[in-house]
């Protein structure tokens, strides 16, 4: 999810680390030391977006982070990840960046032939595996009539099903097998980590972040600003699995979710049902509705969060300052839509009172950037809102 451009670069040490790192080109900052890497990204950060960083978040761990790692098969079924803009294959049977957990997995797997890919996901007790079939062999798509190929017969998608169910999950440390998002065999539900003693519902749909304690840090930086804010209502917008927000309603907050993917929106159901931590909580408003939609006046709220996708949120800011909101919370994966989507405050009463890069994927020229937007009333209570982070730079889009 999480892109901003860096120089690619290679040494000795880099492929210590990693064999394939000359290969494979996802970690392009492997050569860096951890602090040369923040420095890197926060200089791209602030020129993609215009701002400056008012304070970089590092992970707490550079290797061994990924709760999610996606693989793609060779023709064999051995699985690897695909060169920079190529469909090539590097097999692989460790990475350096993935959970322990995950390589333990990775090891020993037998090969996968004819699954598009191959997700393994963990909640860092439990792995999960989750297939993908082609696109022509889903559930919804059996009677579609397969398309020609000069190339070896496809397997069926029952095939690959059946596939699936040969695995024996106990040998190989996995906790449940899914293809297209349903269950095989095994338990595919993930629990994942929020704040406190809160966790999270994740189907195998579901999408979550892949730097489990950096996501923590995130959460809890959000839901300190919103309580400080005092807000009567919470509008969370691309709300996903209910990741930034549902802690705020045990906290007495009402809410308001919308996210368009109904595995997500039933992760967040259930957890609201389920949940001890949520037992009693303020009232909580789950939409299935496409987020990049929302028109002024859909809801109430005076605090909005925002976590959209890659391409961000164009033109859904002015819709959200019509109602005259206390504050907006960003949380962004890609600089540049970030940047652009901010400029919708010029002119307005509202300016940029933080920005924060949490070091989401260490070793990447990826970044995950948190801002807060004060309505211009506010600002002199901006010190308070920011709690221990006083006097910091702030910066107009």
């Amino acid at each position: 999810t999480r892109t901003t451009r860096t120089t690619r670069t290679t040494s000795t040490t880099s492929t210590t680390i990693c064999p394939v790192a000359t290969e494979c080109g996802g970690c392009t900052t492997l050569d860096l030391s951890p602090a040369d890497q923040r420095a890197q990204l926060k200089a791209q950060v602030e020129r993609s977006t215009g701002l400056s960083i008012d304070e970089v978040v590092p992970s707490p761990a550079s290797l061994g982070y990924r709760a999610r790692l996606r693989l793609r098969p060779t023709a064999t079924g051995a699985l690897g990840l695909t060169r920079p803009r190529s469909h090539d294959v590097v097999t692989i049977s460790h990475c350096p960046v993935a959970h322990p957990l995950i390589n333990a997995v990775l090891a020993k797997l037998p090969p996968m032939p004819g699954f598009d890919g191959i997700e393994l996901r963990t909640d860092g007790t439990r792995v999960v595996l989750c297939a993908s079939s082609r696109p022509s062999h889903g559930p919804a798509k059996k009677t579609r009539k397969a398309r020609r190929s000069s190339g070896p017969k496809r397997p069926s998608y029952d095939q690959l099903r059946t596939q699936l169910d040969a695995l024996d999950l106990d040998a190989l440390g996995l906790a449940g097998a899914a293809i297209d998002g349903a269950r095989v065999q095994g338990d595919v539900l993930l629990s994942i980590p929020n704040d406190g003693d809160l966790s999270i519902r994740v189907s195998p749909n579901s999408f979550f972040q892949v730097n489990l304690a950096i996501n923590t840090a995130i959460v809890q930086r959000v839901q300190r600003w919103v309580r400080a804010i005092k807000p009567a209502r919470v509008l969370d917008l691309y709300a996903g699995i209910g990741n930034l927000s549902l802690g705020l309603a045990a906290q007495g907050i009402p809410l308001t979710l919308v996210e368009s993917a109904p595995s997500a929106g039933a992760d967040t159901r259930w957890t609201l049902k389920n949940s001890p931590v949520l037992r009693g909580a303020a009232e909580v408003e789950v939409k299935t509705a496409d987020a990049g939609r929302y028109a002024a006046g859909d809801s109430f709220f005076d605090v909005a969060l925002l976590d959209p996708p890659r391409g961000g949120a164009p033109d859904l800011i002015p819709h959200l300052l019509v109602t005259r909101p206390r504050a907006l919370v960003y949380l962004s994966c890609n600089p540049r839509a970030l940047g652009r989507d901010l400029g919708a405050l010029r002119g307005q009463p509202w300016s940029v009172a933080q920005t924060v890069l949490f070091e989401m994927f260490p070793n990447t020229g990826h970044a995950e950037v948190l801002t807060l937007i004060l309505r211009d009333d506010l600002q002199a209570d901006a010190d308070a809102i920011l709690g221990e982070f006083t006097g910091s730079q702030r910066a107009s889009p």
